[in-house]
């Protein structure tokens, strides 16, 4: 093999390299291969926003506080279930 310029490569090189390129895919994974599994503990260091086992913390229920009234005596009531524009979505 010759590089642009003229200085050749020789075997012994070529073969320092493949080695060293071989020993570093056979030694990376095994040194790593334990810090991707995670466990109870682990998951308790890890902030919530980058958790995946958090799905939801502090959360309320939903519900709507906001009813809109076609008039005044409608809010002086303060019975949403009186209101033209309320919509039950509870099945009844």
């Amino acid at each position: 093999m010759r590089f642009s310029k003229g200085k050749t490569i020789q075997k012994r090189d070529c073969t320092i390299f493949f080695f060293l390129f071989v020993l570093g895919f056979v030694i990376a994974p095994s040194s790593s291969s334990d810090k991707n599994l995670l466990t109870s503990q682990d998951s308790e260091k890890i902030p919530d926003w980058g958790n995946l086992a958090v799905l939801s913390k502090n959360r309320e229920t939903p519900h709507c506080t906001l009813v809109p009234y076609n008039n005044l005596k409608g809010v002086i009531q303060g019975q949403p279930e009186e209101s033209p524009f309320y919509l039950s979505l509870n099945g009844t």
